[in-house]
């Protein structure tokens, strides 16, 4: 998967809604942060600059084993954690392609 292809289909995702639960909801604030973050540098590279930043893949593994971790989740967040998993997969994605150098359009 490219860049362009990656970055494309996360733009398409929305953004999961904030869920009651606080811990989940606390932890949607981390994503949030991580995304503007992996979204600035895959901007910029896909407009055809350099990013003088680069994208820490241990730090979105700790994300992915802290999302992990959340457990009694109430009913009514079950949709939300679904959707905070396949945004994070999404992201990964996006990011494992930066790091790969993987910026084509291909």
């Amino acid at each position: 998967m490219t860049l362009a292809n990656a970055f494309d289909r996360l733009r398409k995702m929305p953004f999961p809604k904030f869920a009651e639960n606080d811990e989940l909801s606390d932890w949607q604030t981390y994503l949030i942060e991580l995304d503007g973050y992996v979204a600035g540098i895959a901007t910029t590279v896909l407009s055809g600059g350099t990013s003088d930043f680069t994208v820490d893949t241990a730090h979105i593994h700790k994300l992915r084993r802290q999302l992990e971790a959340i457990h009694d989740i109430p009913t009514e967040d079950q949709g939300i954690f679904l959707e905070c998993k396949h945004y994070l997969t999404a992201l990964e994605e996006v990011a494992q392609c930066l790091v790969a150098g993987k910026d084509g359009a291909g």
